[in-house]
């Protein structure tokens, strides 16, 4: 394939004012440009409102979202993304699941690697995937928060900058769903 030399607006051989961007020429086999912008500038925020909406739907049924905030399990997860984690029995949890998880006596919330599961002790080693060696403490039933269901790589940036308001957004939509699937259940039963 050859490139199409580029002609200017109103010059040159075949050169129509008003042509399209494709080959200067107006023809049936070129998009519109003017259409395909509206086209552009409308997706782009259907997309991010339905994504919402999508994550609205999960946070209802049981999912918790993170935000991942080091590198230890890059490149399967970058940093800045968000996972999805749901709650799983201790006996579901399988050697290679990505699990969430609360240190021992604090705050702070690791997802590792699972690379070895002690069903008697109902313990587990983890390890990041971009770490040398495996975490040097077993992770116990008890602090085990569910395992990664879902990775949306860097909506995790947008969620930490958008802060609060992205926040409320959600809250309001959740408690929206929330209250329409209550009326339509009431609305049913009359």
């Amino acid at each position: 394939n050859l490139p199409i030399p580029e002609m200017k607006r109103g010059g040159g051989v075949g050169a129509v004012a008003g042509c399209c961007r494709y080959c200067n020429i107006r023809h049936n086999g070129c998009p519109d440009p003017e259409k395909e912008g509206r086209e552009k500038m409308t997706a782009k925020p259907l997309a991010g409102l339905f994504m919402i909406l999508a994550l609205c739907v999960m946070v209802m049924s049981g999912f918790r979202l993170y935000v991942v905030t080091s590198g230890s399990m890059a490149p399967a997860i970058p940093t800045g993304s968000m996972i999805l984690v749901s709650r799983e029995p201790f006996s579901g949890i399988r050697e290679g699941n990505i699990v969430t998880y609360r240190l021992n006596g604090g705050d702070t919330v690791v997802t590792h690697r699972v690379v070895a599961v002690d069903s008697q002790k109902k313990d587990l080693r983890t390890k990041g995937d971009a770490n040398a060696l495996a975490d040097p403490v077993p992770v116990s039933d008890r602090q085990i928060i569910g395992v990664v269901r879902m990775i949306i790589p860097y909506l995790g940036k947008i969620w930490v900058r958008s802060g609060r308001l992205l926040l409320a957004v959600v809250i309001i939509l959740v408690e929206t769903i929330k209250w329409m699937m209550k009326e339509q259940g009431g609305t049913n039963k009359k």
